[in-house]
């Protein structure tokens, strides 16, 4: 097992390929928590929408320009406390849906795009007690998304599947280990069907399901992690055609990476050290040199680390910048089009998020 140190900087951040301006900062509602980043209007440029951990102040939406700015919209109404956000276009017609997971209300709210920056009225759909996580995915085949809901409180995933005639039915629920924080899809055993990773906190563990062919999932296999792993990702770091996990540690400030096997199973292949609470990661290949790269919200430690992947599972020394207190999310995402990734970050202490543009 390799274990790395990060190589600590802060201000204005380069390595090789990675340099950023100063961040520039939004004011958002109170404790913003997750973000998603889409074109939501159809302009061609990217907006942002933030899900702000707060009984009233719903969701924040930021349109892009072509001046480079993210501008405030508006608050967006959802359920209680939404705790995580996504974006898709999930009754595909053509346009860009929003996905919250309320966790002071039990339910999700949908948010239909109509493709011109506003969004109809949050449709709730009931879930299991806290959720805090939603992916989305065509999970049986039929080419209409699926919803997976993490129910922190009630150890499990539900799987709700896409109909076009009635929005989003239940299918099944899946026991996981103790408090459930977040999920990804992955392609592990080469089936070329989708299957769940999953972050539980209080175990200290992950758990894959397998899927059948018709959307439902297998009984979850454990695996190891830190000491309070509270989000895990997926991508092919080593370029194996198999998806491997990267897992943020958040009470033993590491970050794991596993290595996909091709059979459904993983091996422990580096544990890196990061900053104080890492709550969260995102995947991107930042310089374009065609290996993913990673990058973590350290909530405790006030900036976010870039591990720069070198496509073999590992990774060279961290680059940290600072974005504000306590970074809790990321998204990825090239705000001025000019080819090149640019990076938001969400301020849960300061209510406020961090546009880094790269240079």
């Amino acid at each position: 097992m390799l274990v790395l140190l990060p190589f600590l900087l802060f201000g204005c951040q380069r390595g090789k390929g990675f340099l950023y301006q100063k961040p520039i900062f939004r004011e958002t509602g109170n404790t913003p928590r997750s973000i998603t980043a889409a074109d939501f209007n159809k302009d061609g440029f990217i907006d942002a929408a933030v899900a702000n951990f707060s009984p009233n102040d719903g969701v924040s939406l930021f349109l892009g320009d072509k001046d480079d700015r993210l501008f405030y919209k508006g608050l967006l109404g959802t359920g209680k406390d939404p705790f995580f956000i996504t974006s898709a276009d999930l009754n595909l017609d053509g346009r860009v849906d929003i996905i919250t997971a309320n966790s002071g209300s039990n339910d999700i709210s949908i948010l239909y795009g109509k493709g011109d920056g506003d969004f109809t009225p949050p449709e709730p759909i009931e879930t299991g007690r806290s959720p805090r996580s939603v992916v989305v995915c065509d999970m049986n085949g039929d080419k209409r998304p699926d919803l997976a809901v993490v129910n922190s409180l009630d150890n499990s995933i539900s799987i709700y599947l896409g109909d076009k005639e009635r929005g989003f039915a239940f299918m099944q629920d899946l026991k996981t280990g103790l408090h459930p924080y977040s999920a990804a899809i992955g392609y592990f055993n080469r089936d070329k069907k989708p299957d769940l990773a999953v972050a539980n906190v209080e175990s200290n563990d992950i758990m894959i399901f397998h899927s059948n062919k018709d959307g439902r999932f297998n009984n979850g296999i454990a695996r190891g992690a830190g000491l309070g792993p509270s989000y895990i990702a997926t991508a092919d770091f080593n370029r194996d055609g198999v998806d491997d996990l990267v897992v943020a540690n958040f009470n033993s400030n590491t970050v794991s990476i596993l290595s996909g096997m091709g059979a459904g199973d993983f091996s422990s292949s580096a544990i890196i050290y990061s900053g104080i609470r890492p709550i969260s990661i995102a995947v991107g290949d930042l310089n374009l040199d065609g290996y993913p790269d990673i990058v973590v919200a350290n909530f405790g430690s006030n900036y976010i680390s870039i591990l720069p992947g070198r496509g073999d599972m590992t990774f060279a020394n961290a680059i940290n910048i600072e974005v504000g207190s306590g970074p809790s999310s990321i998204a990825i995402a090239d705000l001025n089009r000019d080819m090149r990734p640019d990076l938001i970050v969400t301020n849960s202490n300061s209510n406020n998020i961090a546009i880094l543009l790269s240079k």
